[in-house]
């Protein structure tokens, strides 16, 4: 079965002095992931009696709160670089012991962004860049 990730969200620049081309800003939303995890990983249950089991396969089925941190250039009015921080959230799946398991995503991001401002208070923004999750 196929796993499917998204997220959704708003996000607000928190500063940006005028003349300067640095701002700073955060984006909060939701994430959600609806799929088997596909990993070789196992975890030890505890306590007693110490049990290994294999994440491979378990169902996923969650969603949480997601937000990031994010510090940028601006090098012209439409290019810029980028470099952020994401928390996608805590998901869990229900399984046969007392506690489900528990998988946390996150990642640190560089990236190039295109930006076209219009009505001289918005802008479209893209991007795109290297993660490490």
């Amino acid at each position: 079965m196929p796993g499917v990730c998204s997220a959704v969200g708003a996000s607000a620049v928190l500063a940006q002095t005028p003349g300067s081309h640095f701002y700073a800003g955060v984006t909060i939303g939701e994430s959600s992931v609806d799929g088997r995890a596909r990993t070789e990983s196992t975890v030890t249950l505890s306590p007693t009696p110490p049990t290994s089991v294999s994440l491979n396969g378990l169902p996923f089925d969650d969603d949480d709160t997601a937000w990031s941190a994010f510090v940028g250039y601006a090098a012209t009015p439409y290019i810029g670089v980028e470099l952020g921080y994401w928390n996608h959230g805590r998901f869990e799946t229900p399984f046969v012991t007392a506690q489900p398991i528990n998988i946390e995503a996150q990642e640190l991001y560089f990236g190039a962004t295109l930006r076209y401002p219009f009505l001289n208070r918005f802008a479209v923004t893209a991007g795109a860049g290297i993660s490490r999750a």
